[in-house]
């Protein structure tokens, strides 16, 4: 099990971020690695309901089965996933409101359930050093799109 907790500072207000966060078309841009997204529950995202998101690890495309454990608006947006005999993922993205913008976390703990244990053991460094840097690749894309987009209507 790997958990990384990364942070970017963004120059825009909470609500601008939670439209890249809640509205899949936008979560999209910055999380490059969903290829697609479908809310199993149909309506608006509330506690309990189901989304999947299918994504590219290791040149693969994996499906996760997503259940929404915590909603916040324009604060906090949790998740628990899961992949068939792949991963269990549960993730925590948190806009807190800082002098003339906001910070924006992203708090992620992995579990492989394909590693053998001595394997795990040994990667578990690996796993967390890779989903660190993935991370923080997706909040410098979101950074760059918002502070691209600074000024236009988002």
């Amino acid at each position: 099990m790997a958990t990384v907790k990364e942070t970017v500072r963004l120059n825009t207000t909470p609500d601008k971020v939670w439209l890249f966060v809640i509205e899949p078309e936008k979560l999209m841009q910055w999380r490059t690695d969903i290829k697609k997204f479908e809310m199993i529950d149909k309506g608006h995202p509330e506690v309990g309901k189901g989304f999947s998101i299918e994504k590219e690890v290791r040149g693969e495309l994996q499906r996760f089965d997503c259940t929404i454990i915590q909603l916040e608006e324009n604060r906090r947006f949790a998740f628990e996933a899961a992949a068939t005999c792949f991963a269990r993922v549960s993730a925590v993205y948190e806009i807190i409101p800082d002098e003339g913008g906001c910070k924006f976390t992203i708090n992620e703990t992995v579990d492989m359930l394909t590693m053998k244990f001595l394997k795990l053991f040994f990667d578990r460094i690996f796993i967390q050093r890779g989903l660190a840097k993935t991370i923080r690749g997706f909040l410098d894309n979101l950074k760059d799109i918002i502070e691209d987009q600074k000024g236009k209507f988002l």
